[in-house]
């Protein structure tokens, strides 16, 4: 999904930039991979987070 995300936006700032209907922007494969980067890690992030919740909810019970 990140990558899907990123890349919608990427191509929708080349499209416009090249039909004149926004200020040319630089349209880079490092804001892509960037993105995917930052995904990939809030999900690990969110993941961990999840499942400290998970044990401690269990552990109350």
């Amino acid at each position: 999904m990140c990558f899907l995300s990123s890349l919608s936006i990427e191509l929708t700032q080349a499209i416009l930039s090249y039909a004149g209907l926004i200020i040319p922007r630089a349209v880079d494969i490092d804001d892509i991979i960037m993105n995917v980067l930052g995904g990939v890690f809030g999900y690990i992030i969110y993941s961990v987070i999840l499942s400290k919740l998970n044990i401690f909810n269990k552990a109350a019970v």
